[in-house]
């Protein structure tokens, strides 16, 4: 068994989602690794090594899966995980008040990276 990295004419219809926890012997297996045959170090290499050494676990996602890539999915990943199991309930952790804040600093940054735009 292996991962294979975006590949044309998949085994299966599964899809890794890319959250992964690795413990330190995992620099171990990066220094080792070379680079695929796009010239990048895939992070599927690594994961194909734990398989070889019989140390890779997994599970199979039966539940809602988003991108977290964007602000709008990203507050959406966050509230499909604060969900606590009871009729799809969600928890109240961080307030109107709290996302508005969080909305005005990253509007400050972003107004300070923009002064670096030529």
């Amino acid at each position: 068994m292996d991962i294979e990295e975006k590949p044309t004419k998949p085994k299966s219809n599964f899809a890794v989602l890319g959250y992964y926890m690795y413990d330190k012997s995992v620099f171990d297996i990066i220094r080792q690794i070379k680079p695929s045959a796009r010239g990048e170090y895939e992070i599927t290499s690594v994961n194909n090594e734990f398989i070889k050494l019989g140390q890779l676990t997994y599970d199979f996602l039966e539940d809602d899966w988003t991108d977290a890539g964007t602000f709008e999915s990203l507050l959406f990943a966050n509230k499909l995980f604060l969900k606590d199991g009871k009729a799809g309930e969600e928890q109240v952790l961080v307030s109107n008040d709290q996302l508005k804040e969080m909305i005005g600093t990253f509007e400050e940054k972003i107004s300070e990276l923009k002064k670096h735009l030529r």
